[in-house]
């Protein structure tokens, strides 16, 4: 497992720099998956992220770490006073893995919705995602008990460079 981690962190190292370098917004996300956030944001209210990051909760007892991908649309928006929020839809997938008193590797799907809030005078946005899916045990030990059912829920900041 000590190989897989060195792998991974390797890749980290590469795709971290060369993500934030043709990234449209860089930022964080706080909850499942949490972690830093690129993003691309596109030319008809579509944008495209990355996420990745390790869950500091559990360190010590076993590790976890995630990279996920995704994709949204907007689909609508709504107002509250004169504040325009956003509606999104899309698909994310990612790759989950688990170090410690069990080794596990997972893939996840899942289709997700969202509301953000774009601030009018800095270049921030604000979001809420929510995701349901399933997750695919690919490798890991029999005792690894790794869920079919895959939710994420996050609350994330953004820049838009």
């Amino acid at each position: 497992m000590k190989k897989v981690l060195i792998v991974l962190a390797l890749l980290a190292l590469v795709l971290v720099p060369v993500a934030a370098e043709k990234a449209t917004y860089v930022g964080g996300e706080v909850g499942y998956p949490m972690g830093v956030t690129f993003g691309f944001r596109g030319e008809k209210d579509w944008n495209l992220y990355l996420t990745a990051g390790l869950d500091v909760f559990s360190l010590g007892k076993q590790l976890y770490g995630d990279v996920v991908g995704g994709m949204e649309l907007k689909v609508g928006s709504f107002e509250i006073g004169s504040e325009e929020f956003n509606m999104n839809a899309g698909a994310q997938a990612g790759l989950d893995f688990w170090a410690g008193d069990y080794k596990a590797m997972a893939i996840s799907v899942r289709g997700t919705f969202g509301i953000s809030y774009d601030w009018k005078d800095i270049d921030w946005t604000t979001y809420f995602r929510a995701g349901l899916g399933v997750r695919f045990k690919i490798s890991g030990s029999d005792d690894a008990k790794v869920n079919l059912f895959s939710d994420s829920f996050v609350l994330g900041m953004v820049y838009h460079l």
